[in-house]
């Protein structure tokens, strides 16, 4: 038996300790989320998240993910095993129930998805490793170039306090890159192997996320690129068609295997051309949301917000500095003019991906994380053996210290790049929801007795479907055209009479509603109002009622209450309710009502108090510390006269 090399075996060490210590600070930053309980898991995963948890639930139980889900959509129900991709929901409750039998001591499930997680999403950084040697030949460079990935915050951000498709699916795509430009190394004597491998991890991506085929439609776009500059050399020649086929063939097996990929190839449902129509949108309106939504289609109104933003300065600056200064030796070579050989095939590939998906993040920032991976491997094409030298090493080295350092205290004082990105980023404008008032929803809503159809806003019914255990009305799946649709027809009548929200309740035969005051509050274009059509109210708009005139309601009851949420009963009439918070006293709005009928709210005003109160109270609460309990005293009557709790 052939013994290791002493510098492979080192390297190999090296490597899983960098992958060991991202996935340890992946877990220490999603154990200090401030939703993190260690004694309650309920309500840590959101949305998307709390969805796919809800099914690796199911099958760590030995359960069958149901081909229609009627609690997912209520009354008509979901179809989640061909509207979504299930791969890394059976992964990980298949591993758990691995572990148990084995005997090993069952974790939690919100322990074992985030350790899963963690460590799946690190495979990316073996793949960066395996892609930077085959382009550099050095295994420190590759090492220092795959530590700062692995620590930078771009490349882990996403994967704090979450369960996203992407944990899977991006090391996936990553591994079949890294793979695919193997066999394109023309160094490389065994490519066909690592082209089969390409496409096998090709395969296992396209079935794991929905957003899988929209990289490999950009990635066709530039292997064809870099075929058709090629395509006269005979051995590159040889090398891309083979590594082709087996993309193609791969592809085609994974639309047979997979029942998403299947029914979305079918034309059975609209899972792809809403997104192309919100890049036609964005494109159309330059990147800016119209003043007035009813510029904008439905769709694209529901769908452009959060990751499909496009990415502010601010941002851009705290997730690229300093990882994106590995760029710097390339630019300095390409200023000086230094003469390099050729590209080859697999540095021209990365180079159009970068490119493409270094456009695509200025149009829909949920690309960042696909161009971060890319970045590193573009910035090793370098002249001659530069691209092995002991400084380029040690500088992607210090690169990757700094962005550890920023990752593992992102809001330090000593961190100047919070600093930076702060003087470009403008106000938070949205209203914040307190995680401490959507416990207190939860734990009601899990107290209360039986299975009552629930109505909440998508985010929230995630949470409420795998917590709460009701069935909801909505969920954040948006693939299948109808729970579009069906939450369009939400707004509209959440934003229009009482008499039209009670026939959408009859309708859909919901028991409870769960209003949040965001649903009033939020004024920006990220919110519900203008995701509606129109930011306008009037007096007898149903949200106006809920928010304000509970007792004026015909149709509906007050059960619950906190600054955040109200709980009513469908179905029934208003009875005696309880004494408002002051969020919902309309006398702090300045009310009016315009000659054509809009009402019109200080809503700005309430927020910007309600803001200058919490400040006031963390600054009280220093100085309460710091045993300064007078000029604490003084602060906490200023929040007091900012807004009343």
């Amino acid at each position: 038996m052939s013994r290791i090399p002493l510098e492979k075996l080192t390297a190999a060490l090296l490597l899983a300790a960098i992958a060991l210590l991202s996935v340890n600070l992946k877990l220490r930053l999603s154990l200090a989320q401030p939703r993190y309980d260690a004694q309650d898991e309920l309500g840590y995963f959101r949305s998307e998240s709390a969805m796919q948890l809800r099914y690796a639930r199911m099958v760590a139980q030995g359960r069958n993910i149901p081909e229609l889900d009627r609690d997912a959509q209520y009354p008509e129900g979901a179809h989640p095993r061909r509207e979504q991709a299930l791969l890394m929901e059976y992964a990980t409750g298949l591993c758990l129930r691995l572990l148990e039998a084995l005997g090993l001591p069952a974790p939690s499930l919100r322990w074992f998805v985030l350790v899963w997680a963690a460590a799946a999403s690190s495979l990316s950084i073996l793949a960066l490793y395996f892609l930077s040697y085959s382009l550099s030949r050095s295994r420190a460079v590759s090492l220092a170039a795959a530590a700062a990935y692995a620590l930078s915050w771009a490349g882990l951000s996403n994967l704090i306090g979450s369960y996203r498709l992407e944990s899977l699916a991006l090391p996936l795509i990553h591994l079949s890159l890294a793979a695919l430009c193997g066999a394109l190394d023309p160094a490389e004597t065994r490519f066909k192997r690592h082209a089969a491998v390409s496409g096998l991890c090709m395969a296992m991506a396209l079935g794991s996320w929905h957003f899988a085929p929209f990289y490999w439609a950009s990635f066709l776009a530039a292997y064809a690129c870099v075929y058709w500059r090629r395509r006269r050399e005979p051995e590159a020649r040889r090398r891309l068609r083979f590594s082709l086929t087996c993309q193609l063939g791969s592809a085609a097996a994974a639309g047979l295997m997979f029942p998403s990929l299947r029914h979305a190839l079918a034309g059975r449902h609209g899972s792809f051309g809403h997104v192309y129509a919100l890049l036609f949108e964005k494109l159309r309106h330059g990147l800016v949301k119209p003043l007035d939504p009813a510029a904008l289609s439905p769709e694209a109104r529901l769908l452009w917000t959060g990751p499909f933003n496009s990415p502010e300065p601010g941002f851009l600056v705290f997730c690229l500095l300093p990882f994106a200064f590995m760029l710097l030796p390339r630019l300095l070579a390409l200023l000086k003019r230094e003469k390099s050989e050729p590209p080859s095939p697999a540095e021209m590939l990365i180079d159009a991906l970068l490119i493409l998906y270094g456009l695509g993040t200025v149009l829909v920032s949920r690309l960042l994380p696909f161009a971060v991976f890319l970045l590193p491997a573009a910035a090793l094409r370098l002249p001659g053996r530069r691209r092995q030298s002991a400084g380029l090493a040690a500088f992607f080295a210090f690169v990757a210290l700094a962005e550890g350092f920023k990752a593992a205290a992102p809001a330090s004082p000593l961190n100047p790049f919070m600093r930076l990105s702060a003087s470009l980023s403008r106000e938070e404008s949205q209203p914040g929801l307190s995680w401490n008032n959507e416990k207190d929803l939860l734990d009601w809503l899990k107290a209360r007795k039986g299975a009552e159809p629930v109505l909440a806003s998508y985010g929230l019914s995630a949470s409420i479907l795998a917590y709460a255990e009701k069935p909801v009305l909505l969920q954040p799946k948006f693939e299948a055209p109808e729970i579009r649709a069906k939450t369009m027809e939400f707004l509209k009548a959440l934003y229009s009479g009482e008499e039209e929200f009670a026939a959408y309740c009859k309708k859909y035969q919901a028991a409870l509603f769960v209003y949040g005051a965001d649903m009033i509050l939020d004024e920006t274009p990220d919110g519900p109002r203008y995701a509606s059509g129109s930011m306008g109210l009037k007096p007898d708009t149903a949200a106006v009622l809920f928010h304000f005139h509970p007792e004026r309601l015909k149709h509906f009851r007050l059960l619950s209450q906190n600054e955040d949420f109200r709980v009513y009963e469908a179905g029934r009439g208003s009875a005696e309710t309880p004494a408002p918070a002051p969020i919902y006293d309309i006398s702090y709005y300045n009310p009016r009502v315009a000659p054509d009928g809009a009402l019109k709210l200080d809503v700005a005003g309430v927020l910007r108090r309600r803001r200058a109160r919490e400040l006031k109270l963390f600054l009280a609460r220093v100085l309460v510390r710091l045993g300064r309990r007078r000029e604490a005293l003084r602060l906490y009557e200023e929040a007091s006269a900012a807004w009343p709790r």
